[in-house]
């Protein structure tokens, strides 16, 4: 019970794990939130352990901060969240956290490190339209993955099947 609190460890690959999930009270919450109030449409980046993760929080989510996140609020005239989270995984951003971290036994960013992370920025319609395309790989992908997951699961069984002399095998 309570509100959610995004630590680093529940974000991963552009999602929120809401199960496993801290939270904390109301009380807590209101503490947590009186400076900023996370809303729907606002990214959090995880600058330590690890670092550089990302996700957008949806409509209706209600959750503070962690320790060793940020908060980030897109000017939505300028910068689609979705496609900011695209880019924090992006092949350009990642390697340049990669080289501001690497080395450290520690690996962590501070804010004014994320401040300077420069992104690509086409015009919001181009933004939107990359998204909607990332969007269509992203549901293909895990299609996929569930029928390889159902074809493992048969495999498993029809070989459980074979090894135990359930089914007899013809030469």
């Amino acid at each position: 019970a309570g509100v959610l609190v995004a630590r680093t460890m529940h974000v991963k690959q552009g999602r929120f794990d809401e199960v496993s999930a801290s939270r904390v009270s109301e009380a807590e919450y209101i503490e947590r939130i009186s400076r900023l109030e996370p809303k729907a449409g606002d990214v959090i980046f995880t600058r330590e352990a690890p670092v550089g993760e990302a996700f957008v929080i949806p409509i209706g989510m209600r959750i503070c901060l962690g320790q060793r996140v940020m908060l980030l609020r897109p000017n939505k005239d300028v910068l689609n969240p979705d496609y900011l989270v695209a880019q924090v995984y992006s092949g350009a951003v990642s390697q340049k956290i990669k080289l501001l971290t690497g080395g450290t036994t520690n690996p962590h960013l501070n804010v004014a490190e994320v401040r300077k992370l420069e992104l690509p920025l086409p015009p919001v319609v181009e933004q939107e339209a990359i998204i909607r395309s990332l969007v269509g790989a992203d549901a293909r992908l895990d299609s996929e993955q569930e029928t390889l997951a159902k074809l493992q699961q048969l495999k498993r069984g029809l070989s459980h099947d074979l090894l135990t002399g359930r089914v007899r095998v013809r030469v």
